[in-house]
């Protein structure tokens, strides 16, 4: 057990230990790629917690657990096509647990700080909500609607590369002032579809945003515009 910014911390095995020294200790980044991510999970019952961990190492394999106040934080190191929304589901229905779940987008292993940042507006802004699973896009639409001051200290943590690239940043205002179409997108900024289509996917690996979503997209021109 650790006390870190004025909470208890639990490290749960070897590579809790190495990513709870990358985030807190400002460590070097203990694995390789450049992302990772992580779901913060309240679960009501402590017995619980032993299911849903197990049940997480064999859905998402390479993971670290750290208990930070009392909240389980999962981060794993592979990008994953899940539907954590349909997981969270899942689990309540399957094993008749509570949890609470907010998961994260990508975040870079360059910037333990990006962390900090994510963390603390998911605790001001959802940590005491009712519904049982959030994610990026909604704790940016809340930020949104509350105050848009607080997408500040968020930017970089969720921009990553697609920050203060004016490239990117145009052709996502086209595709919006297009209403989302990539095809007239394509013709306003001349570029082949298919090109539209590549960085899209590239915004959307950095970002965890699919701005062909009209609330992902909505979350982007607020990111872009806010200074």
């Amino acid at each position: 057990m650790k006390t870190v910014n004025g909470m208890n911390n639990y490290f749960y095995d070897t590579n809790s230990k190495k990513m709870g020294n990358f985030l807190f200790e400002k460590g070097e980044y203990p694995f390789k790629g450049r992302f990772y991510w992580f779901l913060v999970l309240h679960i009501e019952n402590e017995a619980d917690e032993n299911p849903i961990m197990d049940f997480l190492k064999e859905l998402l394999f390479d993971v670290a657990f750290v208990r930070v106040g009392g909240d389980i934080l999962v981060f794993y190191f592979n990008e994953t096509d899940l539907d954590f929304r349909s997981m969270q589901a899942s689990i309540g229905e399957d094993f008749s647990l509570l949890v609470q779940c907010f998961g994260s987008g990508p975040m870079s292993s360059s910037h333990p700080e990006y962390f900090e940042a994510v963390m603390k507006a998911y605790q001001k802004y959802l940590s005491n909500k009712p519904l049982l699973y959030y994610g990026v896009v909604d704790l940016l639409l809340e930020i949104i609607k509350t105050d848009l001051r607080d997408l500040i200290p968020l930017k970089s943590a969720i921009l990553n590369r697609v920050e203060n690239d004016s490239q990117l940043e145009g052709l996502i205002l086209n595709l919006l002032e297009c209403d989302l179409n990539v095809t007239k997108t394509a013709h306003m900024t001349y570029m082949h579809r298919n090109t539209v289509i590549n960085k899209l996917e590239f915004i959307k690996a950095q970002t965890g945003l699919n701005i062909q979503h009209f609330k992902d997209a909505a979350c982007m021109y607020w990111l872009i515009k806010t200074k």
